[in-house]
């Protein structure tokens, strides 16, 4: 798994990441931002309704200069024409905003996108995604955003939405090429999560965004990310499945017999330590 952070002034951990995400508006010092950050790739974060062709031009300018620095464009809305644009400059783009649904996922490989940020009811079925990136004569990239809940309705229960916890990022090595965040201040604490711990000890509404439920992340086991990668939510769709439900019901006495384990252990390694000083 791949990581793209968000750049900020409070972000340490952008050497780290693999990707980098800025808000690209006019060109001020991008080919000195470019340089400083050519082991990565850049994600120029532009306007879906306001780009205009002087932009392009620069863009275009700086590619052929300097072909070794490596930069995408993300657009933050679906915008066919400007799509058209960027092909025909031969400049890499994609939707930075989510492809939830086939018939947006097609027209987007036939535009020419390099990466597709997969999300929504389309990212309960990852290996049919795979496999339709896999017959392409070229490499498409699949995104994802996993600590934010996406789904269409307020009303849905949060847990019918689309998002992967930190200790499901295994399950979706192979499906997804690289994780952004959401949440621009908590970069770093993010990528601490998902990419360094691959753990988070409490709530899921606490790591989360847009989790209401309180449900205790130590209680729930790996089953729970594995069948949503390709469950399709049969759940909504006829009511056979019920096992995130289930799951989750078990959730928090699980979690609470978890804590009292690792509150154990830390009292045996507390224990050990002090009769290794005396």
């Amino acid at each position: 798994m791949k990581y793209c952070l968000r750049y900020t002034n409070i972000c340490t951990k952008l050497n780290r990441a693999d990707e980098i995400t800025i808000k690209y508006i006019e060109d001020k010092g991008l080919v000195a931002f470019l340089e400083k950050y050519k082991s990565k790739r850049v994600n120029l974060l532009i306007s879906a309704t306001d780009f205009p062709d002087t932009e392009m031009k620069k863009l275009i300018a700086i590619k052929k200069t300097y072909p070794n620095y490596r930069f995408a464009v993300a657009i933050n809305g679906y915008n066919y024409d400007l799509m058209l644009r960027l092909r025909e400059a031969e400049l890499p783009f994609y939707m930075a905003t989510p492809c939830t649904d086939w018939e947006l996922f097609r027209l987007l490989i036939a535009v020419g996108v390099c990466d597709i940020n997969v999300s929504g009811p389309l990212a309960f079925e990852m290996s049919k995604v795979k496999r339709v990136l896999d017959s392409l004569d070229r490499k498409v990239q699949v995104r994802a955003t996993p600590n934010s809940v996406e789904k269409f309705y307020s009303p849905t229960e949060s847990v019918l939405g689309f998002f992967i916890r930190p200790e499901d990022t295994d399950a979706y090595e192979g499906y997804i090429d690289i994780f952004d965040f959401e949440g621009l201040d908590m970069q770093d604490v993010f990528y601490d999560i998902y990419a360094e711990r691959k753990t988070f000890i409490g709530n899921l509404n606490q790591c989360i965004y847009g989790f209401k439920e309180p449900v205790d992340n130590k209680g729930l086991i790996s089953l729970f990310g594995e069948r949503r990668r390709d469950c399709g939510r049969q759940c909504l769709r006829d009511g056979r499945c019920r096992r995130c439900y289930s799951l989750l019901d078990l959730a928090n006495p699980m979690g609470e017999r978890a804590c009292e384990k690792i509150l154990e252990i830390l009292r045996k390694e507390q224990e050990k330590y002090q009769s290794s000083e005396s």
